[in-house]
């Protein structure tokens, strides 16, 4: 009797799991999600533009916002400082960064972004950790409901009409990074008439 009750309530545990993922994303199929939702200026059918506070960029020449979408395609780390998969994501999130820019140059903006933790906390944070590309802050967590973000750390490829062409949550080595994020540099590339 005992191991029964304890089955229904691993089941019952799944179900509301599985209630509270809908509630949060929305049905797997069909699409119209909110990274569908188009501006409300009818302008040319894209994105709104989420400015998203930089807080730190290595070269030293970042603004003081970047824009998701831009005229490229963005590669955002959505992270929290104190989960330990973030920070082990690092090293490998740069080594693709670099051979990604090697071969895509400046069509390639790589982010990193929290709502967590004070921007002198984040700071201190990201240089402990070695961030060598942009650190922005988003405490209204206005990217991460955008794209249904749940949990850290997600990796996003965006292009520059706000699509988002390939999500994962985890970590991945820097090989399976520049996997998926290629080809949304080929397609962008190719339609800026960038190819060779």
């Amino acid at each position: 009797m005992k191991r029964r009750e304890v089955v229904a309530g691993i089941a019952s545990v799944g179900v509301l799991g599985t209630g509270v993922a809908v509630l949060q994303r929305g049905l797997p199929f069909g699409d119209g999600g909110p990274a569908q939702e188009t501006a409300g200026d009818g302008d040319d059918g894209g994105i709104e533009p989420i400015e998203v506070d930089v807080l730190e960029d290595a070269r030293g020449d970042a603004p003081d916002a970047l824009s998701v979408p831009n005229d490229g395609v963005t590669l955002a780390m959505i992270f929290s400082p104190v989960c330990s998969r973030c920070r082990a994501l690092m090293p490998e999130l740069e080594a693709a960064r670099e051979e990604l820019r090697a071969d895509y140059g400046d069509a390639l903006t790589v982010l990193s972004v929290t709502a967590e933790q004070t921007p002198d906390r984040l700071r201190d944070w990201w240089a402990e950790n070695d961030g060598e590309w942009v650190l922005g802050y988003d405490p209204d967590r206005r990217l991460g409901e955008r794209y249904d973000v749940v949990g850290h750390p997600m990796l996003l490829a965006i292009d520059d009409a706000g699509e988002l062409h390939w999500d994962n949550r985890g970590r991945l080595e820097a090989g399976q990074i520049v996997e998926q994020v290629a080809p949304v540099l080929e397609a962008h590339a190719d339609a800026n008439g960038e190819t060779e």
